[in-house]
């Protein structure tokens, strides 16, 4: 015992061996006629439809193509062991905090990175299998049991974005109280001089290419905080338009900056985590 071991070879003809006594790995691509050394590691995987191959070393997990060679998964803070890959490259598994903590599943890929799959509401879970449609694992749930779960790969990551907002009646045209300063004060303004609330509507989209979970947005006049709305799932390419009602009864006269700020809490995985903030500025004056 101790020699070259077969753990799978795939429709393309890449051949993933290990060594048991020595630890070491390999890939041979038996199209192109190469063999890669893999160094030493562990956890060697059958290699997947792509000609991936994935496993572990001391720096923690890798996959491996002939293209692109050998990179690594995970980063200084997880320690991740891959399970399963498709034929994309795309890689799922579980990873340890380097600080601590239970395991936890992930998916990564060459564009979007590593990225945590979270929990069914216990303190771990597993992915264990993917294909090109969908992710298959396990999960601890509240009471600590275990469950199976599974997901649909939506193809990337989701970028939310305000891509701006409206307040109705115009701030601008509404005083601050109801006073009425001045001969005909009222008489001369539309109705909208008379209004107590305004309508704030805040438009929010999901310009990446992938789904975005339900997720909340922040409205703030200044620094004070005015609401925080509970935001739905947004499908890559839509949007949605929600909407708040400002009380205008309390608020002072004078220059007022209203930003609103999708993914507040930051529920959401994003492409760019930067983009999420819009501002606009006006004068609130009582005629």
């Amino acid at each position: 015992m101790g020699g070259p071991r077969i753990v799978g070879i795939n429709a393309s003809g890449t051949i993933a061996v290990a060594w048991d006594m020595f630890g070491g790995t390999m890939a041979i691509d038996t199209v192109n006629g190469t063999i890669s050394l893999l160094g030493f590691g562990n956890d060697l995987r059958p290699p997947g439809d792509g000609g991936h191959v994935i496993s572990t070393d001391n720096n923690g997990g890798f996959v491996w193509d002939s293209v692109n060679g050998k990179r690594q998964i995970g980063d200084i803070d997880n320690y991740c062991v891959p399970t399963s890959v498709n034929s994309r490259g795309q890689v799922v598994g579980y990873l340890f905090p380097t600080a601590g903590g239970p395991p936890q599943a992930f998916l990564w890929d060459d564009v979007n990175g590593l990225q945590k799959l979270g929990t069914l509401g216990g303190d771990e879970s597993f992915a264990w299998q993917i294909n090109d449609t969908m992710i298959a694992g396990t999960s601890k749930v509240a009471d600590g049991n275990t469950h199976v779960f599974y997901g649909k790969l939506d193809g990337g990551k989701p970028d939310l974005q305000i891509t701006g907002f409206t307040v109705t009646p115009d701030p601008k045209k509404t005083p601050a109280s109801n006073k009425g300063k001045g001969k005909g004060s009222e008489k001369d303004n539309d109705d909208s001089k008379n209004a107590k609330t305004a309508t704030v509507k805040v438009f929010v989209a999901n310009q990446g290419s992938g789904n975005a979970v339900a997720s909340s947005t922040k409205i703030v006049d200044g620094k004070k905080l005015l609401t925080t709305l509970a935001t739905p799932a947004i499908p890559a390419g839509q949007s949605v338009t929600l909407t708040y009602t400002w009380d205008l009864k309390k608020v002072e006269e004078g220059k007022h900056t209203l930003t609103a700020t999708a993914d507040s809490a930051a529920q959401v995985t994003e492409t760019n985590e930067t983009n999420n903030t819009f501002k606009t500025t006006f004068t609130i004056k009582e005629d």
